[in-house]
């Protein structure tokens, strides 16, 4: 008569807790741009590799213009924490 939930894996949760880099941006000069993922869920990921991708949109709400900066891979599962 009480509802439940049910949960079939510990799910991990991604979130970008910090953004930054050491230089300020000049057109048509590279630029290092830093980054911090943390596992913020219950369980490890559920895939072995990913890729980041890093984007520069003309609005602060990622409207606009965008362009695709680069990317980065990771490889191995991410435990939370």
């Amino acid at each position: 008569p009480e509802f439940m939930d049910v949960m079939p894996i510990a799910y991990a949760d991604l979130r970008v807790e910090a953004v930054g880099t050491a230089s300020v941006a000049y057109s048509g000069l590279p630029i290092t741009v830093e980054w911090t993922v943390a596992n913020r869920g219950i369980g490890v990921t559920s895939t072995g590799s990913w890729s980041d991708s890093v984007w520069l949109s003309s609005n602060p709400d990622g409207t606009g213009t965008r362009h695709n900066l680069g990317n980065a891979g990771h490889l191995g599962q991410m435990a939370p924490g």
